[in-house]
């Protein structure tokens, strides 16, 4: 699994800049890439967005990774990658569907829309 963080390009950051033709791109690049399961737009530790995929393989990960800095309005600079091998024995908690239920469910506003 990979959590990526990186940058738009400065110049176009601003909303008046996102036309048309780069939603389409990006839609278009997130319906091909069937590893991502996370592309959202945040902020922190200087990034402005994040995305989390999972790849079989640290080849598969780096074939996505040359993809993504293709991207003609990313900041290829400003990429960074943590890897989290889930074959690796010592794992705290990993994200199941059970554990965001009762996550969910803790909150009782969602108990009656669960």
């Amino acid at each position: 699994m990979a959590i990526t963080f990186g940058n738009v390009r400065e110049e176009l950051k601003k909303r008046d800049k996102i036309d048309d033709e780069r939603r389409k791109f990006v839609r278009d690049f997130d319906e091909q890439s069937l590893e991502i399961v996370v592309d959202a737009r945040g902020l922190g530790m200087g990034h402005d967005g994040t995305i989390v995929s999972f790849h079989r393989s640290y080849s598969e990960y780096n074939d996505f990774r040359k993809r993504l800095l293709q991207m003609p309005f990313v900041d290829p600079t400003t990429f960074e990658t943590f890897l989290i091998d889930l074959n690796d024995e010592a794992h705290h908690r990993l994200l199941t569907f059970s554990y965001l239920a009762k996550h969910l469910l803790q909150d009782p506003k969602n108990k009656d829309n669960l």
